[in-house]
């Protein structure tokens, strides 16, 4: 009930009482729910920003999976794990991981684990500097991602392909993705918070405003905000 608790009031954007929850759940767990309850408890904290806590809690979280019972969990725990190191900037360690999360996925068998897998390939390429490896990941990434019409996603990958750009001083790339990009997102009715963020981004690139370190914000923003429809995009001053 605790951890049913804690899942809706991460819902609810009701994080800090998710994290009281999830405390509590683990202090009497006597039922093998450990792993579940570190990975809930991970998430509220990603989204919270603390991102160096949730990899401590995802490591503790592999080891309590049964490998052979729950091959899937077991690739969840590793994608976060190499994603939230990634909003640490340790790419270099994200790196070591990728192997493995390609690994489990392909035993798993799903297309779209292993177009996230691509995705987090072209994260790790961008943050060690591999910039145009990074920029030929994302557009295969988004290419896909447009083609299944996962709007959100496609808005994120589309960032982090603009802020590579953005880097190398490819301004005319990155107007041409706001351009393109603005008519889908509608479309897909990506949600009024996130389309608002998005337009900003689109009115930035048209009067060449817009630097690698100004687009990383709307990244983030895109992340905490993914299962947060009321978040409102701050721009940092």
């Amino acid at each position: 009930m605790l951890a049913l608790q804690a899942s809706w009031r991460r819902e609810q954007h009701r994080l800090s009482d998710a994290l009281s929850l999830f405390d509590r759940a683990l202090e009497i767990d006597r039922w093998g729910e450990t792993s579940s309850l570190l990975m809930g408890k991970a998430k509220v904290l990603e989204k919270l920003g603390r991102f160096d806590e949730a990899v401590g809690m995802l490591r503790q979280a592999g080891s309590q999976v049964d490998a052979a019972r729950e091959p899937r969990k077991v690739w969840i725990v590793r994608e976060l794990l190499v994603l939230n190191l990634c909003h640490l900037g340790r790419h270099a360690q994200a790196k070591l991981l990728l192997g493995e999360v390609r690994r489990l996925a392909r035993k798993l068998g799903n297309r779209l684990d292993l177009l996230r897998v691509d995705w987090l390939q072209g994260i790790v390429a961008a943050g060690l500097g591999e910039h145009h490896e990074a920029i030929s990941i994302f557009e295969r990434v988004r290419a896909k991602l447009v083609e299944d019409e996962i709007a959100y996603d496609v808005a994120l990958v589309t960032l982090e392909l603009a802020e590579v750009h953005a880097f190398l001083d490819h301004t005319a790339e990155v107007k041409k993705l706001a351009r393109e990009s603005a008519p889908f997102f509608q479309a897909q009715q990506v949600h009024r918070e996130a389309q608002t963020a998005l337009e900003l981004f689109r009115q930035a690139a048209e009067r060449n405003a817009l630097s690698a370190e100004r687009i990383r914000q709307f990244v983030v923003y895109l992340y905490r905000a993914q299962d947060d429809p009321q978040l409102r995009f701050e721009e940092a001053a």
